[in-house]
């Protein structure tokens, strides 16, 4: 996977998940903001955690692309039998691959089932830090 496709990759990950930030209250706690900012930093850390290691990220494996080409050199020893003579020569050329539309193909399928496997293990996330934070009496305002 190219650099420029890894960032497009994340922002576009960044983007889908950002969202809006929940706001959230416990009626068990006193309603004294810097108690409830410093219990609610206390739950949001032990949650995170929680969601990390219950549904933690895949390790995303995407095909890279071809290289750009090769430089081939050498040199010639001919004989001509008509003179009796040798000559030596050089040459030099580039070589470059031609893009192959099904790996083409291939490559664009995996960076979208990539994608959408880092979506779903955001929402799983999600889903276990909201259960996390329901279970220590915190919910959503």
């Amino acid at each position: 996977m190219t650099m420029s496709t890894k960032i497009t990759m994340i922002g576009l990950l960044a983007t889908l998940i950002s969202g809006c930030a929940t706001q959230w209250n416990n009626p068990n706690l006193v309603n004294d903001p810097a108690v409830l900012q410093q219990q609610l930093a206390i739950a949001t850390g032990q949650c995170k955690q929680v969601a990390l290691g219950n549904a933690p990220m895949p390790d995303i494996q995407v095909p890279t692309s071809q290289p750009s080409g090769y430089a081939i050199s050498g040199t010639t020893n001919t004989y001509n039998s008509s003179t009796s003579n040798y000559s030596n020569g050089t040459y030099a050329t580039t070589v470059t691959p031609v893009a192959n539309p099904a790996q083409s193909f291939m490559g664009g399928y995996a960076q979208g089932v990539a994608l959408g496997v880092m979506l779903r293990a955001k929402r799983n996330q999600d889903a276990v830090f909201d259960g996390c934070m329901a279970k220590l009496g915190w919910m959503p305002e």
